[in-house]
């Protein structure tokens, strides 16, 4: 039996209300850990990319609150599809296959035009930090994981 995630085919855009509610939370200290564990108890493998993430980018700390905000923000506008090991297998091997900052550049401009606020939040945030490629990629990666196992679960449904 096909769980509701099974049959997410479109991401929910966000407003500014959302982005406005998500930088008030995303200042306290405890968030990320929050966050990773709502992510772990929803999505297992966007949880496992995260981690490692993590893992990979020893001191990325609050580089990941913005990441963690693109998943918590879309799941306050509505659901999303839980992600297959065999969808993340592909992003990442999409990401690593391919030139990392045209991929990065790519998803960003599909943000641009899928969802504005989305794309305004992580325009914020990067020019805020000294690192923006290292920032937008862990966020952008999140979506990309969210967009490409709606994409996949169309295909199953149509």
């Amino acid at each position: 039996m096909q769980e509701l995630s099974d049959l997410v085919r479109e991401l929910p855009t966000i407003n500014l209300d959302v982005v406005i509610h998500f930088l008030e939370k995303i200042v306290k200290p405890d968030y990320c850990e929050e966050s990773l564990n709502y992510i772990l108890e929803d999505n297992r493998n966007v949880a496992s990319f995260l981690a490692y993430h993590i893992q990979d980018h020893p001191g990325v700390g609050l580089e990941l609150n913005p990441a963690v905000s693109v998943y918590r923000m879309m799941k306050v506008k509505g659901d999303l599809p839980r992600v297959s090991e065999e969808t993340l297998r592909s992003v990442i091997k999409e990401y690593n296959q391919s030139n990392k900052e045209k991929y990065i550049f790519k998803v960003f401009g599909t943000v641009y035009n899928k969802d504005p606020a989305l794309f305004e939040f992580l325009l914020l945030f990067s020019i805020r930090t000294d690192k923006p490629l290292r920032f937008l990629t862990t966020s952008l990666l999140v979506y990309r994981l969210l967009e490409k196992q709606a994409e996949l679960n169309k295909l199953k449904i149509n």
